[in-house]
């Protein structure tokens, strides 16, 4: 089904509004699942938006816990991460134009849409940006293990364009365990590749799944342990079995483009070239096209705005409603 794009984010506002959130703190989270649903990630998308309303019952308010030149510490004391990114975004902005550079560190925040999200909102300022996230909970089994002790620590990467910037958005696991639900949900079979159960061993039946895997065997893995450390112990966070949803981590780093004396046309010129040897590339058979990072979500999301509206299930739409009306209750 297809809902105007504006439709949907009043409704997402007045769901938020009625638990005590401000008329701009629900803007920015709205604005944030709506990125997601639009760039084709419904598994973070609106048919989540149940956990921001969670979140919001009981939250905290964050502060700086500490300044330091390009270098900040937000403690969220269990606020919603959507806001807590946010201000971070606003204060790297500056931190770059002084220094070229910011390092943001969040801790104990509830989560964030995607680290793509939070990437994209960089690119608009202009922004290069590393977005790392603490998954919050065991939801990945270690190469070689039975069950789950790491999370699937998601990445999101942004580069600014003279054209659609480029975002890597992405779990360490083969799919993010949202997908799982998402499965189990519809009643459909997931690959053999995307989890395993109680045994170790790997299933098609999401009911079934105790643990998801990581992406490309060990390489992800190993990749996911070190994401886990730097957002989580780094930061002061507890991981692995001791990790806890609404007590997250991220660690951020943000880059002026003319960091290192190159200045922005120089930069988008490179960049410019390097995409278009990539686009201009032999078409390997079976595919149609070379793709860029991103760019399939990034022409889904210039479509949904040019068009005004934003498809999605009916199932998710009622539960939407649902929540409006417990909120008005």
């Amino acid at each position: 089904m297809k809902f105007p794009i504006d439709e949907m984010r009043d409704l997402c506002k007045r769901i938020l509004l009625s638990h005590e959130l401000t008329e701009e703190e629900a803007t920015i989270i709205s604005d944030d699942y709506l990125d997601a649903e639009i760039r084709g990630k419904p598994s973070h998308g609106l048919k989540a938006f149940s956990v921001v309303v969670e979140d919001s019952k009981n939250r905290g308010k964050a502060t700086v816990g500490m300044e330091r030149g390009p270098v900040i510490l937000f403690e969220g004391n269990g606020d919603i991460g959507h806001l807590v990114a946010h201000e971070a975004i606003l204060w790297a902005e500056k931190s770059c134009q002084n220094h070229g550079i910011a390092i943001v560190g969040m801790r104990n925040i509830k989560r964030f849409a995607t680290p793509g999200t939070v990437a994209r909102r960089a690119t608009e300022k202009g922004m290069i940006a590393l977005v790392f996230e603490y998954g919050g909970q065991a939801f990945m089994a270690p190469y070689g293990a039975a069950e789950a002790v790491i999370s699937t620590n998601p990445i999101g990467m942004g580069i600014p364009t003279d054209d659609a910037p480029l975002i890597l958005d992405m779990a360490t696991s083969q799919r993010a365990f949202y997908f799982i639900a998402l499965a189990k949900a519809l009643g459909e079979k997931i690959p053999d590749t995307w989890g395993i159960d109680g045994n170790g061993q790997p299933v098609t039946d999401p009911s079934r799944v105790t643990a998801v895997l990581p992406f490309g065997g060990y390489k992800g893995y190993a990749l996911a342990v070190m994401l886990e450390i730097m957002t989580g112990p780094f930061l002061g966070v507890d991981v692995g079995l001791q990790g806890d949803l609404s007590r997250r981590g991220a660690l951020c780093l943000f880059f002026s483009p003319s960091l290192f004396g190159v200045d922005k046309e120089a930069f988008n010129a490179r960049v410019n070239t390097f995409i278009n040897n990539i686009k201009k590339a032999r078409v390997a058979e079976g595919h149609e096209e070379v793709l860029l990072p991103g760019e399939q979500g990034e022409r889904r999301r210039g479509k949904c705005l040019q068009e005004g509206f934003v498809e999605f299930d009916e199932e998710a739409f009622k539960q939407l409603k649902a929540l409006e009306k417990i909120s008005d209750s």
